[in-house]
């Protein structure tokens, strides 16, 4: 109850006069300034962005894709002015945007070039280009401005690339579809000339079968006229003989004449077919795919092996003859020994010959029939790999992706941005001051407990005086200023919550940390004024800077130098600053009670040494009654 006392005593001399009841107002709001006014400025400088002024300057003058006229950076143009998430975009010329960023009129400047659209679409020709935005900046204007427009302008050359990398994959697509298309063509095609090729192996077939029967047929003529020139190689002899017997050359002249009217017909018979049959062959050479030249070579021969074997038919025919006259009169015979004698020799000349020509035939018929069967071997091979083609050219075009319009779209877009960064926040905070709260709050409680001894008394000289116990001293210090920190903390978070909007997910834990928080900085800044005197004030200020530092409240405490992380874990706003921001999200019950734990050690620890210094301070001595330095 002393103590209650006592503390009660040191609050009362704020309750006479004007003064220092408006000592004690400021006092409580002090915190405000700091806090309060801190967040309100920072709250959501990323929100009022659009406000800061930028240049654009567009001097893109398009291209030409697909017979389609496109101007990527009046696109462009037209999403960034259109935003509202980024900065305020003035459109204006290059020299107004040059002058305005010098000048500090324009905080940047982005200029897009006049091959914009060239560029962008260069990819998909021979000569691909990487399309270029330019950005000025002046840090002399702001820092952060130009920090935040690099990742601003960074969002921008990824959408912008996504969207030609878009298109240049539908370009491609589309190519694919026509090629496909193409494919499915050519393998019909082949499978039309398959089929052709099967014909024309079957034509060719057909003539070859007809070429080996007139190779046959020649054959069989040859072999008959060579018998025929054996047989009249006695001729001459037997016209000889002839005279010697009328009948016995009656008989033979007309057993002669009936040979040689076989031979005459068969001849005959031989020229008109070859005759008859000759445009035919040169039809079947031509449609089994013979050029000019070779039809022109075999027919030479063809026709030479005709025209011999006309001449020979005509000898036989004009010998045929004269055997019938021979045979017609039996009596002429006899008178006509001596002439039948002369002329035999020419006879069986005339047969040798038409023996020879009908050899030739036969050759240049074998020839031909060779010649054919090499053909229809030609015309298979050619029908064969017809069908191959048509077949490998038919499963080809099943592996040539050839997407519909929809489909094409979808993989188009995915192949122009085929990675999405899907962002999970746990505990995700809304905007730039509630994010910044959990240092603000402490700073703005550790100066109120500064500000608050310089109002209040450390310790009681009237309790030091009566040898009061030293806890007692200590404690009856600490009230006073512990009572008024933690109203300043409930007004600090009031303001806050309801004046800014800061939202809370642990609002309970929230208010219990903070009066937790003013308690132990007042204990801390107690302890070094009751400890160092008036030094301790310093101290206190000097304690505030490094913990400000190292505490993590901007960028990771694990980024600063070795020095801080090393202090980090030493101080105790670390642990307030870690344990407002679990809180304010909602998250981390383990993580709050350990800061809450260590945040108490503190507060004790500050309580004992300032007890230890209140027994010291019971003695009395000149330094004490004459300080050097006195606030």
């Amino acid at each position: 109850m002393r103590t209650l006392r006592l503390a009660g005593t040191e609050l009362r001399r704020f309750t006479t006069g004007k003064m220092p009841k408006l000592a004690m107002v400021a006092v409580l709001l002090l915190p405000l300034l700091y806090g309060a006014l801190y967040l309100y400025a920072f709250w959501d400088p990323y929100g009022r962005l659009p406000n800061a002024p930028a240049a654009l300057v567009v001097a893109d003058k398009g291209t030409t894709v697909d017979g389609r006229h496109t101007n990527a950076g009046q696109d462009l143009a037209k999403r960034l002015t259109a935003s509202k998430s980024a900065f305020g975009w003035q459109v204006t010329t290059a020299a107004d945007a040059s002058k305005g960023v010098a000048d500090g009129s324009y905080y940047l400047s982005l200029t897009i070039p006049a091959n914009f659209s060239e560029q962008l679409a260069s990819p998909a020709g021979d000569d691909p280009q990487q399309a270029q935005l330019q950005v000025t900046t002046n840090d002399a204007n702001n820092y952060l401005a130009g920090t935040i427009g690099k990742a601003v302008f960074s969002e921008v050359r990824t959408a912008v690339a996504a969207q030609a990398g878009a298109k240049y994959a539908d370009t491609m697509l589309i190519g694919f579809t026509q090629l496909h298309a193409s494919t499915l063509q050519a393998a019909s095609g082949s499978n039309q000339l398959a089929g052709g090729a099967d014909q024309l192996t079957a034509g060719l077939g057909t003539l070859a079968s007809g070429a080996g029967q007139l190779s046959s047929g020649t054959g069989q003529l040859s072999s008959g006229l060579d018998q025929l020139d054996t047989s009249t190689a006695d001729l001459p002899s037997a016209t000889q003989k002839l005279a010697a017997g009328s009948a016995k050359v009656a008989a033979g002249d007309k057993q002669i004449a009936a040979i040689g009217d076989q031979a005459n017909t068969a001849l005959g018979n031989a020229v008109s077919t070859l005759k008859t049959d000759r445009s035919s062959v040169v039809q079947r050479l031509r449609q089994d795919g013979l050029t000019d030249a070779q039809i022109t070579e075999i027919m030479a021969s063809y026709d030479k092996a005709t025209g011999r074997l006309s001449s020979a038919s005509t000898v036989v025919s004009g010998k045929a003859a004269q055997l019938d006259q021979l045979s017609a009169g039996a009596a002429q015979v006899a008178a006509g020994n001596a002439k039948l004698a002369a002329a035999a020799p020419a006879l069986h000349n005339g047969i040798h010959k038409a023996a020879t020509g009908a050899a030739q035939l036969d050759s240049g018929a074998g020839q031909l029939s060779s010649g054919l069967q090499q053909a229809h071997t030609g015309a298979s091979k050619l029908a064969t790999g017809a069908h191959t083609l048509s077949s490998k050219l038919s499963g080809g075009a099943d592996q040539i992706p050839h997407p519909d319009a929809a489909t094409r779209n979808q993989q188009a877009g995915t192949m122009g941005d085929p990675v999405a960064v899907h962002t999970v926040a746990d505990n995700k905070v809304p905007n730039y001051g509630t994010g910044f709260a959990p240092y603000f709050l402490p700073l703005a409680l550790w100066v109120g407990a500064v500000v608050l001894y310089m109002l209040l008394r450390p310790l009681s000289e009237r309790a030091l005086a009566a040898r009061t116990p030293a806890f007692s001293t200590a404690l009856a210090g600490w009230l006073p200023a512990a009572a008024i920190g933690a109203l300043q903390g409930l007004l600090l978070i009031a303001v806050v919550v309801f004046g800014l909007g800061l939202q809370v997910g642990n609002p309970l834990g929230m208010v219990a940390f903070l009066v937790l928080t003013a308690l132990v900085f007042t204990a801390l800044v107690q302890m070094f004024l009751a400890t160092f005197g008036t030094p301790g004030r310093l101290l206190g200020l000097v304690a505030l800077m490094v913990q400000l530092v190292s505490a993590g409240g901007t960028y990771p405490w694990q980024t600063t130098p070795p020095v801080l992380r090393f202090l980090h874990p030493l101080l105790p706003m670390s642990y307030v600053v870690d344990a407002l921001r679990h809180l304010i999200a909602g998250d981390g019950g383990g993580t709050i009670v350990r800061d809450a734990l260590v945040l108490l050690a503190f507060g004790v620890g500050a309580l004992a040494i300032t007890t230890y210094a209140a027994y010291r301070k019971r003695t009395w001595s000149l330094s004490r009654l004459h300080p050097e330095i006195a606030i």
